[in-house]
Parts: structure tokens; C-alpha cells; sequence
């Protein structure tokens, strides 16, 4: 798997570790990541044709084992590739990896660093909020999409990229372990929100439990599903695939339902301070009930619908424990902007939570009759 690192001192370098097609003739950062280094690769082939390729830098501080990364996004790429095999614009319903000249699907560099190549999807677009509900609709559809492609997977069990990385109770564990540690100033400003959070701490678990219980299958899920890790076609709009699949592992549906929600249903920032203009957006929230219902279609199972509303809670309740910790701990993990932003953060996921409390008789009547 290693590579010598000797003429590899750039992407373009490192791009000739890879089967690409034609020579390369350019390379430019590619926006929008904010974990790996991307770069947008542009090859021409003897008889002219140019092809582009998207080059990443897996980002070791964030995934320590890059080589069950790698192994789970090798199977999603491989398994999606039978599985779509025939199937109308197959080479952009999902990612495809682009092997090594060694033949590997990623290379280390004698230096450690993990890169890796996919095909790049062209005429396409990436999001960082919806402009309208259908955005919502279709980046909801295409992550149902996922979790049904998905629910046909048989191969060997994937490992987890970021363990514990939805488990609420562990969450809980750290904001145990930040209010241990942090300074009196820094809890005093948590005020009423660090028991908010603490208030709800039995019921966090309640997705957990039950998919440890059998209650609630265990699905391949995204574990990050966002519009930003949705692409959509640029002249139909219509949702294509999702992306950033360092997060695939087994986990629930209602993850993936729950963070679309809490992402996208207030249509407010993340830092938003005016907690009165945070509330679910009853047409946005149906958009993405839709989609992800449509997507997921006859696959998924009464459980699971029954408790969407709930995933969108503990999602939002996870979101804001991780803030709260951070804040707490000093702001190690979540990069700020302005000082209390990740206070901030947090306090906007608690008063969504307490919307999706207190709605929710009226969402749950809303999945219903989707």
C-alpha cells in the first residue's frame, strides 16, 4: 500500500499514483470540504479528451484508522456499482473509487498520509442549505435512496470510522467529563441549558436501546446526512447521490432522518441567538418526510417510521450535548468563530428540541399521512 514519496510533494504528484486516464493537465483546490483536502484533477487523453477526477487527502487528525475508512467507502463504491449495473445514469447515482496503478482503492505515502481518487460527477451541484422545499425533498430522497441501495449489501460487516459516533448516552459521558474539568465561568454561562441537557438524559438512549434490542433494524446509514453531502443535478435540480461516505457504518435510519431534520427544518443558522425564530418549518419537514420516505421506499418498516420524529429529537438533543461539551471544555473540538459560539450552537439545537417536543403530536400525524 505504500507509496514513495520522493516526486509526491504535490496533488499533482500524488495524482500519478492513480489509473487516471491521460495525462494531467491541471489540478485547483476543490471548495466546500471541511475535513479532507480536495483537489479537481483535470487529465487529457492522447486524442484530446479532458476528464476530471476528484483527489482527496484523508484528514488522520479526524479518522484515525483511515484503513476502515477506506475499506467501508471501498465497499459502498464496489457494492453500489453492481447494484446500479444497468440502471439509467449509474455513473452518477454514486461515487466511484479510481484504483491505484498498484491496483489498492487509496495509497499511503511513505510519509503516512492516506490519499484517495473518485470519478468526478460532472453537471453537478452541492448545497449548503436548501433553497426551497424541494431541495429538501430531493436531498431527503436521495439519502433514502442510499439507506434502500444499502439494505442490499451482504458482504463482510463494516467497521466503525468514528466509533460511538451516534451513541447519545456516550455524548453524555463526555459532557460528564467537560463539566468536571471546565472553569466556573464557563458553567455558570451554561445555566439553564447544562439542565435543559441533564434534564432529558434517561430518554437519550432510546435509539441506542432499541437497535441493540432488535426493535429497530440495524441499517448502513451515512451518519452525516446533509444537503452538503447530497449532489444534485445543476439543470434538473433533481437529488444524484450522496457524497462524503467516511461516516458509513452500521448504525439507524432514524440517524440519517434526524440529522436532515435538525439541519435543515428551523431554515435558521446554527449559531442562531434569536431562539424565537427557531421552529420546524411544518413545509420543509413534510418535504423531507416525503423524500426520505419515497427513497427508502417498501424497505423500511413500521418501527422505524413510527419513530422518526424521534430520531429528529435525539439528533438535535446529541447535536446540542456536543456543542454544550465543547463549549464547556474550552472549544477543542468545533472550530468558533466568535467567543460563546459554540454555546450558541448548542442553545439553538435545545430550543428546536423543545419545538419537536412540543409539536410533536402534530409531526407524528404529519409522517402518518405521508
Amino acid at each position: 500500500m505504500e507509496t514513495p514519496s520522493a516526486t509526491l510533494s504535490t496533488p499533482a504528484g500524488v495524482a500519478g499514483c492513480f489509473q487516471l486516464d491521460g495525462e494531467v493537465v491541471a489540478v485547483a483546490v476543490q471548495p466546500g470540504g471541511h475535513i479532507n483536502s480536495s483537489f479537481a484533477v483535470t487529465t487529457r487523453a492522447p486524442g484530446g479528451a479532458q476528464r476530471r477526477y476528484l483527489l482527496q487527502r484523508i484528514n488522520t487528525h479526524v479518522f484515525t484508522r483511515p484503513e476502515v475508512v477506506m475499506a467501508n467507502v471501498a465497499a459502498v463504491s464496489d457494492f453500489l456499482g453492481e447494484h446500479l449495473a444497468g440502471s439509467p445514469d449509474r455513473a452518477r447515482r454514486a461515487l466511484r473509487l479510481v484504483p491505484t496503478v498498484a491496483g489498492e482503492p487509496w495509497a499511503r505515502l511513505a510519509d503516512g498520509a492516506p490519499w484517495r481518487c473518485f470519478e468526478f460527477i460532472e453537471n453537478s451541484v452541492s448545497l449548503l442549505e436548501p433553497r426551497d422545499e424541494d431541495d429538501a425533498r430531493e436531498a431527503a430522497k436521495a439519502c433514502g435512496r442510499f439507506l434502500a441501495d444499502m439494505s442490499r449489501y451482504s458482504g463482510p460487516r463494516f467497521e466503525e470510522s468514528l466509533p460511538r459516533f451516534h451513541d447519545t448516552p456516550w455524548r453524555y459521558e463526555q459532557l460528564d467529563a467537560a463539566l468536571l474539568r471546565t472553569r466556573p465561568e464557563r458553567r455558570d454561562e451554561a445555566g439553564a441549558w447544562l439542565d435543559f441537557a441533564l434534564a432529558r438524559r434517561d430518554g437519550a438512549g432510546s435509539i441506542v436501546r432499541a437497535v441493540a434490542h432488535g426493535t429497530l433494524p440495524e441499517r448502513i446509514a451515512h451518519n452525516d446526512a446533509k444537503i452538503s453531502n447530497v449532489l444534485f443535478d445543476s439543470a434538473t435540480r433533481r437529488g444524484l447521490c450522496v457524497i462524503d461516505l467516511d461516516t458509513v457504518m452500521p448504525t439507524s435510519s432514524l440517524f440519517d432522518f434526524g440529522d436532515l431534520v435538525r439541519s435543515m427544518a428551523s431554515g435558521r443558522p446554527e449559531d442562531e441567538r434569536d431562539l424565537g425564530a427557531i421552529d420546524v418549518r411544518r413545509d420543509v419537514f413534510v418535504a423531507l418526510v416525503e423524500g426520505f420516505l419515497d427513497g427508502f421506499g417498501d424497505v423500511i418498516v413500521r418501527a422505524e417510521r413510527d419513530h422518526l420524529v424521534e430520531g429528529a429529537r435525539i439528533m438535535a438533543l446529541q447535536q446540542g450535548v456536543r456543542f454544550l461539551a465543547d463549549h464547556l471544555a474550552g472549544d477543542v473540538y468545533f472550530r468558533i468563530h466568535h467567543a460563546g459560539q459554540n454555546l450558541d450552537r448548542a442553545r439553538a439545537q435545545f430550543r428546536l428540541v423543545e419545538r419537536l417536543e412540543a409539536r410533536r403530536a402534530e409531526l407524528e400525524a404529519a409522517v402518518a399521512a405521508s
